[in-house]
């Protein structure tokens, strides 16, 4: 297991400090949670989220699906459940 270390200073002893439960939307709209582990640096007593690739910060959606979307795939998009609002934002935001 990859050590995790602090992006603020330069202290490679973060110390566990819980879960976070994150929910996701797979392509047909259903909901799934991830435990992720939660870290603590006591230098700068800074937090940190072991985030895995597949999930972007503060996005509901998994990111495979949000790129198919940004590279303009039009028949994902109509297959996608999700507004068109939502859509719009990932093309242009």
């Amino acid at each position: 297991m990859k050590t995790p270390f602090c992006e603020l200073c330069p202290s490679v002893m973060l110390a566990r400090d819980g879960t976070e439960s994150r929910t996701f939307r797979d392509e047909y709209g259903g909901d799934h949670v991830l435990l992720l582990q939660r870290y603590y640096c006591p230098c700068c007593r800074e937090r940190y989220i072991e985030r895995p690739d597949c999930l972007e910060k503060g996005k509901l959606y998994l990111k495979w699906i949000i790129d198919k979307v940004r590279l303009g795939d039009s028949k994902f998009e109509l297959f996608l459940q999700c507004d068109t609002s939502t859509i719009y934002r990932w093309k242009n935001g």
